[in-house]
């Protein structure tokens, strides 16, 4: 007997941009982002979900802009005049994600197997829990990098502590 397993995901609740919408940004962004709109919905469901539990396992400097929203962003530490609703660019996060994820693409980088020339060690909190690169440079700037934060005199609303475990 074959039980079949139906999701469904809410903006705003358990993703950030609708299935719809992650194949359209998807297609405009890159050959391999066709391939992920050509999907069907489920499958992209189910990567966006993937993805969405990659974000959530990393810790963001600032705090939500309102504290009873369910997701992590919007958050108070972003640029209103570059996004001005704070949440285009984890929209875009999110999709890049999900297409990593779709061609099988795995963690960046394992935690354990860190050598030289790789990136820095407080960036290995973020780096190691995305599957695509152009995911981790769109959101370097949002990730509690505790030197960052101190220079910048920023303090992580969600937490003083820093982890390296996926």
């Amino acid at each position: 007997m074959c039980l079949e397993f139906t999701m469904t995901i809410t903006v705003g609740t358990d993703t950030y941009i609708s299935v719809a919408d992650a194949k359209t940004l998807a297609d405009k962004l890159s050959e391999e982002g066709e391939d992920f709109a050509a999907s069907t919905d489920e499958e992209v469901e189910k990567f966006l979900v993937r993805a969405m539990e990659n974000l959530n396992d990393i810790v963001y400097a600032g705090s939500k802009k309102i504290s009873s929203q369910t997701l992590k962003f919007p958050r108070t530490h972003f640029n209103e005049q570059e996004d001005p609703d704070g949440l285009t660019v984890i929209k875009k996060v999110q999709t890049i994600e999900a297409v990593a994820l779709s061609e099988g693409r795995s963690r960046l980088m394992d935690t354990k197997s860190t050598k030289r020339g790789g990136p820095l060690f407080e960036d290995v909190q973020l780096f190691s829990r995305l599957a695509s690169a152009d995911a981790y440079q769109l959101l370097e700037d949002y990730a509690y990098i505790p030197c960052k934060c101190f220079a910048n005199q920023l303090t992580p609303a969600e937490g003083q502590r820093f982890t390296t475990t996926p």
